[in-house]
């Protein structure tokens, strides 16, 4: 009921609907001293523009691994592997 309701108020606002919240705000409002983070984007994200995913870098001082010919839904893609193993190689890196 929930995910209808959601979606009802949704339509037709697009993406704004959801971003509507943050627009005043930015992660660097809120980030100081956090522990160690990964930064993966999609080269054809419709919901994050190339500008939010290095304002999430600059704010999380990382750098951003982008992967290509993907959408905002990495893990429903075809190259979905090459996400998950990344994911998984940087958790070792932390020890997790």
């Amino acid at each position: 009921m929930l995910e209808m309701t959601l979606a009802l108020n949704l339509r037709g606002h697009g993406n704004s609907a959801l971003r509507d919240p943050l627009n005043d705000c930015s992660v660097a409002d809120y980030v100081s001293d956090v522990a160690e983070v990964a930064v993966l984007g999609a080269e054809l994200d419709g919901f994050f523009t190339p500008g939010e995913i290095q304002g999430t870098t600059r704010a999380y001082r990382t750098e951003a691994e982008l992967f290509p010919r993907m959408g905002h839904n990495m893990m429903l893609e075809p190259g979905w592997r090459a996400v998950a193993e990344r994911i998984d190689a940087w958790l070792g890196t932390i020890g997790l």
